[in-house]
């Protein structure tokens, strides 16, 4: 698909009414300024008619299709190009993990009580780290820790508190450097993040 292909599906992806195959096609672009442009205007440009329109009710059959699509793992659509260059994955695969993360018995116990990883296998870009799902419990705090290599974390869901008085949340991306040291919490709601990294050490 060339860039102009992509730019003339932009509305009916926004609208999410292509077809699997012509959606991952888009997705291969969303990375290109232009593209991501057209698209952040076209996404305003839908979001001002909408609150434009009178409200109505929807049908019960477009309720739960709305409801079944804002729980599964097409919310996350916006990150899953840039879940797939920080992990060196296809952006299928990323939807595909993503599946999972709604799916209890896909999650195992991490590096400290409460907290819960799904890992997952990188591209040869990524070689030497890990990367996985990590999911934290309402307002766990991590201590401080110092990173052996850099890492690069992506929030899904919640915000993370970083110990300078940051605070981030869905589809912000921090990277650390190695030796790079903090503590961090998580918000009220919890956090679930994307992370690509090569371990950490208590200090």
């Amino acid at each position: 698909m060339t860039r102009d292909e992509a730019l003339a599906l932009l509305p009916e992806y926004a609208l999410e009414v292509l077809s699997p195959a012509e959606r991952a096609d888009v997705d291969g672009w969303l990375s290109d300024p232009v593209v991501k442009a057209e698209l952040g205007e076209i996404q305003r440009t839908l979001s001002d008619v909408a609150v434009a329109l009178p409200p109505a009710a929807p049908s019960p059959d477009v309720r739960a299709r709305l409801m079944a699509s804002a729980a599964g793992p097409d919310r996350y659509s916006a990150l899953m190009p840039e879940i797939a260059r920080y992990c060196d994955i296809a952006v299928e695969a990323v939807r595909s993990l993503l599946a999972r993360v709604d799916d209890p018995s896909r999650w195992a116990p991490g590096p400290m009580p409460g907290i819960t990883i799904q890992h997952f296998d990188h591209g040869p870009a990524s070689m030497g780290a890990d990367t996985g799902f990590v999911r934290y419990p309402p307002n766990f705090a991590f201590p401080q820790h110092r990173h052996l290599g850099r890492e690069i974390t992506l929030i899904l869901d919640g915000t993370l508190s970083d110990h300078d008085g940051r605070v981030y949340g869905p589809g912000d991306v921090i990277a650390y450097d190695d030796g790079t040291d903090h503590h961090f919490q998580a918000g009220p709601d919890g956090l679930t993040t994307v992370i690509c990294f090569s371990g950490f050490e208590l200090i």
